[in-house]
């Protein structure tokens, strides 16, 4: 398909390094053996995910297909850093609630120090609510519908469910690891990526 990039093979091992760096928690719960070799690429235009998804489907040894929208900060950010909420959705922000506005001046003031960090963005939780409802509008061209119609990413979701996020793009993206690392021990965040 020529509107198809970065095609390549990916076996089982660079899919569970792929997987785990994803998700760390998986690593405890997967070996390599568990997770399915296959292809990976990128569509050049989303227009051509429904008929990609049907012809990738009918090629023989296919088992399963699975084509998914660029996330909104890709290429944006090299960083995510989830903050605290209040109903404590994020398993390290349980029974402490949302985060306060010293420790997210205190994250702010860290980032700001880093060496590398090119630029800060804040995502407030209508932003996320809007990110979120362009990529499930964008995937439900996609996929098939949940047969109980018990899809949850379907059903409207009230503004409180949505998260606070800051997003930043680094000069050099080598220098990930040590900011991740400075920032996941704070108070008041839940997850950083």
């Amino acid at each position: 398909m020529p509107r198809l990039a970065d095609f390549r093979y990916q076996d089982k091992v660079e899919s569970w390094t792929a997987m785990v760096k994803e998700a760390p928690e998986l690593g405890e719960v997967l070996e390599e053996n568990d997770v399915p070799e296959g292809f990976h690429g990128r569509l050049l235009q989303w227009s051509d995910a429904a008929a990609f998804d049907s012809v990738a489907k009918a090629l023989p040894g296919v088992s399963s297909t699975y084509v998914m929208p660029a996330f909104f900060w890709e290429g944006k950010a090299d960083i995510s850093i989830t903050l605290c909420d209040a109903g404590g959705g994020r398993e390290l922000c349980k029974g402490r609630g949302h985060v306060t506005a010293t420790e997210r001046a205190a994250i702010e003031a860290l980032l700001k120090r880093a060496r590398g960090v090119k630029r800060i963005y804040f995502s407030d939780r209508t932003h996320d609510m809007w990110v979120t409802k362009q990529f499930v509008a964008r995937w439900s061209q996609v996929i098939e519908r949940d047969p109980q119609d018990e899809d949850d990413d379907a059903e409207p979701r009230s503004l409180e469910e949505y998260f606070e996020s800051y997003h930043i793009k680094l000069d050099d993206p080598k220098l990930a690891k040590s900011i991740v690392d400075a920032v996941k021990g704070l108070p008041g965040v839940a997850q950083v990526q």
